[in-house]
């Protein structure tokens, strides 16, 4: 009977289905995961920004809720939920101000406020009757071609 089957011979040289599909599943997970990893860090960013507009928001309202007859007082810890003035954003970088609300938006900075300004404290914006408080946004369209721009509260009166 068996003279009547045809030979086999034992070939080395390739892969069967079954590696071969071992192999590409296994790729196909590494891919999957590299991408869900990599094609959400624009979300961290649009996160960071909110948070920075967030502080801005919660910074110009301490101010304008506690403005007097002759102006604006400078900044407590107790105006605050926390107890304490946001002065740096999420990857601390500086919030920067100053007393004046018509001075000129600042260039983007990174670790120390632009000439004219100085970092947010009890004493920055020093009491007056009008405040300029800028932070940098990260580029948050998720292309990496963006770039970086200057958000600014001022005043309301």
């Amino acid at each position: 009977m068996k003279k009547f089957l045809p030979k086999t011979t034992h070939n080395s040289r390739g892969f069967t289905l079954v590696e071969l599909l071992i192999v590409v599943t296994i790729l196909a997970i590494l891919a999957a995961v590299g991408y869900a990893v990599y094609s959400n860090l624009y979300l961290q960013q649009k996160s960071r920004n909110a948070t920075r507009k967030a502080d801005l928001d919660a910074l110009s309202k301490a101010l304008e809720i506690n403005k007097t007859a002759t102006g604006y007082v400078v900044l407590a810890a107790s105006q605050f939920a926390n107890a304490s003035i946001p002065t740096t954003d999420p990857q601390t970088y500086p919030y920067c101000a100053v007393s004046s609300s018509s001075q000129a938006t600042p260039a983007i900075w990174t670790t120390t406020c632009p000439a004219s300004y100085a970092q947010v404290s009890t004493s920055v914006p020093a009491a007056g009757t009008s405040w300029k408080i800028c932070t940098t946004l990260e580029d948050e369209d998720g292309s990496g071609a963006g770039v970086a721009t200057v958000f600014c509260k001022i005043s309301a009166q």
